[in-house]
């Protein structure tokens, strides 16, 4: 489910009603555990000094959507996070043309990467990931309908000291 997805408020000017912007956020999959991701890598290194985030490859499945899909942007955080406030910043996701299966570069967020890195090296190799866009309707414009299904794959890289 899309927190605040339930109301929609509208002002109404000289007999025009335009939609407010409502800010949607949802949870991108369960906890991601990159130790059971790693699982055929045990032993190889002694320790772990950086793990980063290297390229978010995202695609476009399928796009019913009658509107354009604003950018998305890509959070990270601890495991227990339950919501955006609790996370850093780490990706964006370009807008996506109604209908399109097109998609531009994701671009990083070096800062992010860096908190995860520290995050996932010192503290948990656990980190749970949300989405968060913004829908702003043009008043006389399209209804929105359809749907967007896209699916992102994560790459990282682990450093450190290679056991003899």
């Amino acid at each position: 489910s899309v927190d605040g997805a339930e109301q929609v408020v509208l002002e109404c000017v000289a007999g025009v009603c335009d939609p407010a912007p409502k800010t949607l956020v949802a949870p991108l999959g369960d906890v991601i555990d990159v130790d059971d991701a790693a699982s055929g890598l045990d032993g190889l290194l002694s320790s772990i000094d950086r793990i980063e985030v290297t390229l978010i490859d995202a695609h476009v499945r399928a796009n019913t959507l009658t509107v354009d899909a604003s950018p998305i942007d890509i959070f990270w955080g601890p495991e227990g996070a339950s919501g955006i406030d609790e996370m850093r910043h780490i990706a964006t996701i370009p807008a996506i043309p109604a209908g399109s299966t097109m998609l531009g570069e994701v671009a990083l967020d070096p800062v992010g990467v860096d908190g995860l890195s520290d995050h996932l090296v010192t503290i948990s190799r656990r980190a749970r990931f949300f989405a968060r866009t913004r829908v702003d309707l043009v008043p006389g414009g399209r209804y929105p309908e359809g749907s967007l299904e896209l699916e992102a794959v994560v790459s990282i890289r682990a450093t450190g000291t290679i056991t003899g």
